[in-house]
C-alpha cells in the first residue's frame, strides 16, 4: 500500500465521510435555492436562464466545500502529527468522532390507565357520554385546499402536464444524485483530502505526474451534475414555453390559459 492509499484509509477511518457528504450537499441544494432567488431578486426573470444558473452556481459551491473539508482534515492531520498520533499505515486508536455509546432512557408507556382500573372506568364513561350526543354532520369540503397549490393549467394541454413531469423528475434526480454521491463520499471525499495532503510534500515532478484534487472530484461527480443541469435547463424552457409571462415555477401553475 502507497502513501497516499495510507492517507485515504486512515482520513476514511477518522471521518464519517458519508455524514459530511450529506451536510455538503444540504448546503449544495440550498444555495440552489438561494442563487435562484437572488437571481430573481437581480432582475433575471427568465425560468429558461435563471435555473441552469444556479444548478452551475451550486456545483461551485460543492466544490468550495469539498475544498473547505480537505483545509479542515489537513488541519486535524497536522494537530495530531504534532501530537504523535497520526502515523500513516498504523490504524491504532479510534477517530475523534467516535459514538458516545450510553444508554438512553427507558420507555415510560403511554401515560394514563397506570393506577388499577380507574383510568378505564372514567374513559369508560366518558364514552358512554360521548354517544350520547347527537353526532354533527361533517362540513363539506371547501373548495380550495391549503396544502397544495391549485393547478390552473388545462388539463387538455399536453405542455402544462409536461412542467409537471418535468419537475417531478427534477426531484427524483436531485435526490438519486444526492443519494449516490453520499453511498460514493468514502472513494471521493478521502481520494481528494489524499492528493491535497500529498501535494504538499511531493516533489515538482511527482506534482506534475499526480492527479489534483478537483480533478478527481470534477471526473467523480460531473454526471450526476450534469443530469440535474440537463432537467432543470428542460425544466424552465418548458415552463417559459408554456407561459412566457411566468417568473416563478408556482407562477406557471396558475398562468391563465391562451
Amino acid at each position: 500500500m502507497d502513501a497516499e492509499q495510507q492517507y485515504e484509509q486512515r482520513i476514511l477511518h477518522d471521518h464519517f465521510v458519508r455524514f459530511h457528504m450529506s451536510l455538503i450537499l444540504a448546503a449544495v441544494i440550498a444555495s440552489g435555492v438561494l442563487a435562484s432567488r437572488g437571481l430573481l431578486l437581480s432582475g433575471v426573470h427568465s425560468l429558461r436562464l435563471r435555473y441552469p444558473l444556479a444548478v452551475l452556481g451550486s456545483y461551485l459551491v460543492f466544490l468550495l466545500l469539498v475544498r473547505l473539508w480537505i483545509w479542515y482534515v489537513s488541519i486535524r492531520c497536522a494537530a495530531k502529527t504534532r501530537m504523535g498520533s497520526f502515523n500513516v499505515g498504523g490504524f491504532s486508536g479510534g477517530g475523534s468522532f467516535g459514538g458516545g455509546g450510553r444508554g438512553s432512557p427507558g420507555f415510560s408507556g403511554f401515560g394514563g390507565g397506570d393506577s388499577g382500573g380507574a383510568g378505564a372506568s372514567s374513559s369508560w364513561d366518558s364514552n358512554v357520554a360521548a354517544a350520547s350526543i347527537p353526532s354533527q354532520p361533517a362540513p363539506a369540503p371547501s373548495g380550495s385546499s391549503s396544502w397544495f397549490p391549485k393547478l390552473d393549467f388545462d388539463c387538455d394541454s399536453s405542455d402544462g402536464w409536461w412542467v409537471v413531469i418535468l419537475l417531478a423528475a427534477l426531484i427524483l434526480a436531485i435526490l438519486g444524485s444526492a443519494g449516490y454521491l453520499v453511498w460514493v463520499a468514502p472513494h471521493i471525499l478521502p481520494e481528494a483530502a489524499g492528493q491535497a495532503l500529498l501535494a504538499t510534500t511531493l516533489t515538482r515532478v511527482s506534482k506534475e505526474e499526480h492527479h489534483n484534487w478537483m480533478r478527481g472530484v470534477l471526473y467523480s461527480t460531473w454526471i450526476p451534475f450534469a443530469v440535474v443541469l440537463i432537467l432543470a435547463a428542460v425544466l424552465g424552457w418548458e415552463a417559459h414555453h408554456y407561459c412566457p409571462s411566468a417568473s416563478r415555477l408556482v407562477d406557471v401553475f396558475h398562468c391563465p390559459a391562451s
